[in-house]
């Protein structure tokens, strides 16, 4: 098999990274149990839920199975494989035709990716688990743009390419309500 040059590869993701709409990271219809913004802390047990103090919830909480397949909403390069006691097992995605957007997946049972590697929408990059601090098996998306973390609610309904998304959060929409 023929191989190429790193340069090469991102000059061919950041062309194909445009054409791709995005795709719910869980393959079957997802279903979203926390949203992203503010919520009543879910660790804060044995208190009221109208009681608990107000946490920020920095992605989208869906509900996944431990071993269901996870892809990548766009395509684009793994940047960091971590485990952590928080995020459990979890993966961070460079979209290269706008490095500023980076997509995070966490609580994964497994990781199939290795860091420096190119994440090619549908391929599963992970399955989805239940490590780190959660309270059942799901997984938890995020996605921020220049550091800051966005809500990738709008893209993910709506099918966005990931020029798409860069645009409407350029035009001042999707931006989150902090």
């Amino acid at each position: 098999m023929a191989s190429i040059s790193q340069n090469a590869a991102e000059e061919l993701l950041r062309k194909v990274d445009r054409s791709f709409a995005a795709q719910w990271p869980i393959f079957w219809l997802p279903q979203v149990t926390s949203p992203f913004g503010w919520r009543p802390d879910p660790h804060q047990l044995g208190v009221e839920r109208a009681f608990r103090a107000k946490v920020y919830h920095n992605g989208l909480d869906i509900r996944a199975g431990v071993g269901d397949p996870v892809r990548s909403i766009w395509p684009g390069v793994v940047i960091r494989v971590w485990q952590d006691d928080r995020n459990g097992n979890a993966i961070r995605i460079l979209h290269l035709a706008h490095p500023e957007v980076v997509s995070g997946y966490a609580h994964l049972d497994l990781t199939k990716v290795v860091p420096g590697q190119i994440a090619v929408t549908p391929t599963r990059i992970a399955l989805s688990g239940n490590s780190g601090r959660t309270e059942g098996a799901h997984l938890h998306f995020c996605v921020s743009v220049d550091r800051q973390w966005v809500d990738p609610t709008a893209a993910l309904e709506n099918n966005w390419t990931v020029d798409q998304f860069v645009e409407q959060l350029a035009a001042g929409d999707n931006h989150p309500k902090v």
